[in-house]
């Protein structure tokens, strides 16, 4: 059986990369693909890492604390749900992934000393993905956007346009060392799912 594609789903709150998947996912389901895949969410994506989502997204923490239960959480994903699913030829496609961590905790948070200890979380524990999706949108609209939806505002929500213009250049970097694609997401939903979906299906060997 052929392994399975990982795809990994990255920008920051309000790039509509909520929007894109779901259009993803209504388009393999008209096409009788879904079954094909898995859609998960980081931090979290088991009943293990939902708890410690909670916990992340609660409390105000230590930097290191903070790192360590991001990769607690995303241990417990590839170890239960990501490698299985990948042996059984599945595809995955998470909204999240490792790429959030260097964002937010490196370049977001200013914790450049906590790099090396990323790094070698990340050479122990990480899964690399076959590509990464970056949607890349100016700060300013993906704040607009994301103070309209109707949820209750996490402290990662809270922090300011500056914090999120260092994510974003955090993400902007990083992004170099892997296999990538970075679409403008100031387009229109239709001309951007136009643009993933194109990219996308080669990759996952989908000819309709």
């Amino acid at each position: 059986m052929e392994k399975g594609k990982f795809i990994a789903i990255e920008g920051v709150d309000g790039a509509g990369k909520g929007t894109q998947i779901q259009l993803l996912k209504n388009y393999l389901q008209d096409n009788n693909l879904l079954d094909n895949f898995l859609f998960l969410k980081e931090p979290g994506g088991t009943i293990q890492g939902e708890d410690i989502r909670k916990t992340i997204l609660k409390y105000d923490l230590d930097s290191i604390t903070e790192v360590l239960l991001f990769y607690s959480s995303r241990n417990e994903l590839i170890k239960n749900k990501i490698i299985p699913a990948l042996k059984e030829g599945k595809n995955i496609v998470c909204d999240r992934y490792e790429l959030s961590t260097f964002a937010y905790q490196i370049y977001g948070r200013q914790q450049k000393q906590n790099k090396k200890l990323i790094e070698f979380l990340q050479d122990k524990i990480s899964l690399i993905p076959d590509k990464y999706y970056f949607f890349d949108l100016d700060v300013e609209i993906s704040k607009q956007r994301a103070n309209k939806r109707d949820e209750n505002n996490t402290r990662f929500d809270n922090e300011g346009v500056t914090f999120f213009n260092r994510v974003r250049e955090g993400y902007k970097k990083e992004i170099k060392k892997y296999n990538h694609k970075i679409i403008d997401a100031n387009k229109s939903i239709e001309d951007i799912n136009e643009i993933f979906l194109a990219d996308l299906k080669p990759i996952l060997n989908i000819k309709k």
